[in-house]
């Protein structure tokens, strides 16, 4: 079982099919059993993300934009804009979903071989993609404050921002593993 096959679960998929078996590996019933017991911002994260449900993505959103709030409240940050959290979110969320502009360095891996062992990459940071220019988030966010200003306040909030949707996706995947495969068991299937 590769990593691409657990991109592919989720609550509309009938099943995984290996070819020619004629049975299914894993079925609804089993998806849907492994996405219970997460915490609810793991759960919405998991609809957002994996089933694009709009539901869960506004409630993502709300607790990112609380997030970013008590983030800024805590090291006292304060913007002309009113809706910098909530357009932070947006931005954060939105380039999560959509991963933008794979990086050809290392074609959305994350990683490179130099000198044949695996470091990031540096020209994506190791993410595998690249994020919109800082004037699509700007317009994407819908904030009227200058692009250098953005990039010295407030790209740092949405990184960290972005390692907290990284974050409720090792708890999703983590989760969903344990439930399928067990936690000795995965190791065997990948």
């Amino acid at each position: 079982m590769s990593l691409e096959l657990l991109n592919k679960l989720n609550l509309r998929t009938m099943s995984l099919e290996m070819r020619g078996t004629g049975k299914a590996a894993l079925s609804w019933e089993d998806v849907s059993a492994a996405l219970a017991g997460l915490p609810k911002v793991a759960y919405d994260f998991a609809l957002a993300i994996y089933q694009a449900d709009n539901i869960s993505a506004r409630a993502l959103k709300t607790w990112l934009t609380d997030w970013i709030t008590n983030y800024l409240v805590i090291h006292n940050i304060h913007s002309k804009a009113a809706n910098l959290a909530e357009s932070l979110a947006f931005i954060t969320i939105y380039q999560y979903i959509i991963k933008s502009r794979t990086c050809k360095q290392c074609h959305g891996l994350g990683v490179i071989s130099v000198k044949c062992k695996l470091v990031d990459c540096e020209l994506c940071n190791g993410r595998g993609y690249h994020g919109a220019s800082t004037d699509d988030k700007l317009m994407l966010g819908k904030l009227d404050i200058s692009r250098q200003c953005y990039e010295r306040k407030y790209k740092q909030i949405e990184l960290l921002a972005t390692s907290e949707l990284l974050n409720l996706d090792n708890i999703v995947l983590d989760h969903v593993i344990s439930h399928l495969f067990g936690q000795n068991n995965f190791d065997e299937c990948a």
